[in-house]
């Protein structure tokens, strides 16, 4: 299992969790018990993402790493009626699952005045936006507003997984 206070500070509350082994979709995770929120851990990858692909994008250096321990992680949501399980809120997305901003908003709509082609979401606030990378070359992590169509200014990663987490404790809580 994971030691988290190692080099991921901002995680390190699941270092206080149990941890145990559980099957999803794309393989074998981890479930962290003791917290509000039912977090997952998938399995370790940077998967395929053909949407992001064709804009030429890759995962940050600080996400690989990241996605070298969970290609994923955060709340999971069960849906049950036979619609497949889902990341939510205050999630980590999988590779696969992170999207260009482009498929929530376009430049010049509603007064964007930045390029969502520059943009992916790789964590859903639950409320249409969440934090971005933004930059294909020099990455920068912003925060998304859907409500006010704007980015905030540029954080610390760390501070974007301390941001993160704080979500896991106060979810259902």
């Amino acid at each position: 299992m994971p030691h988290w206070t190692d080099d991921w500070p901002a995680l390190a509350v699941l270092s206080t969790c149990e941890a145990r082994e559980v099957q999803l979709p794309e393989g074998t995770g981890v479930e962290y018990l003791g917290l509000a929120a039912r977090v997952l851990g998938g399995a370790p990858g940077v998967g395929e993402n053909p949407e992001l692909d064709v804009l030429g994008w890759e995962p940050p250096p600080w996400l690989a790493r990241l996605y070298g321990v969970h290609g994923g992680l955060g709340p999971w949501w069960p849906t049950g009626a036979g619609a497949p399980d889902r990341w939510t809120r205050h999630a980590l997305l999988p590779w696969e699952a992170v999207t260009p901003l482009t498929s929530h908003v376009r430049f010049g709509e509603e007064g964007i005045l930045f390029d969502p082609a520059d943009c992916a979401l790789f964590a859903p606030d639950g409320n249409g936006g969440g934090l971005v990378v933004e930059g294909r070359d020099a990455f920068r992590v912003r925060r998304f507003s859907a409500a006010r169509h704007t980015l905030s200014d540029p954080m610390d990663p760390a501070d974007a997984l301390a941001w993160i987490a704080a979500g896991w404790i106060r979810i259902g809580a």
